[in-house]
């Protein structure tokens, strides 16, 4: 069965607006737990770099990588939409690798259900309407 891609945004490291946590060495990073696709990519990044870091929060919901950036203890790699008002995209031009673009997919069984192939095409027309609108 093949995934249905809705969704490619980049992934980018997220700093508070005027933090200094990306100047600290070794770099604190708020990550997920060990299988997260973000983790992987961006550890890989710092180690291709040879950058120096340290896991100084774990959170599994973005709520928690975005405290710890909000509170200037480190950063974290995020969908460029979570980007505004206190959190701000680092980048090469903060000594921070470039990170790469995700996929939000979505699988339904052929033989899927009535409801579930409702609710598969509710949330194709609700990303659709967020693309649109320019929120991704």
């Amino acid at each position: 069965i093949g995934a249905e891609v809705l969704l490619t945004e980049p992934l980018i490291w997220a700093g508070a607006k005027g933090g200094c946590a990306h100047l600290r060495e070794p770099l604190p990073v708020s990550l997920w737990e060990e299988g997260c696709a973000w983790r992987a990519g961006a550890l890989e990044a710092l180690s291709r770099e040879g950058r120096n870091y340290r896991i100084a929060y774990m959170s599994a919901h973005t709520a928690g990588q975005r405290s710890a950036i909000l509170a200037d203890l480190a950063i974290a790699p995020l969908p460029k939409s979570f980007i505004g008002d206190e959190i701000v995209a680092l980048g090469p031009e903060h000594g921070l690798p470039q990170l790469s673009n995700y996929n939000l997919a979505m699988i339904v069984a052929p033989d899927a259900s009535a409801p579930v192939r409702a609710a598969a095409d509710h949330i194709r027309a609700t990303m659709e309407a967020f693309k649109e609108a320019g929120r991704f």
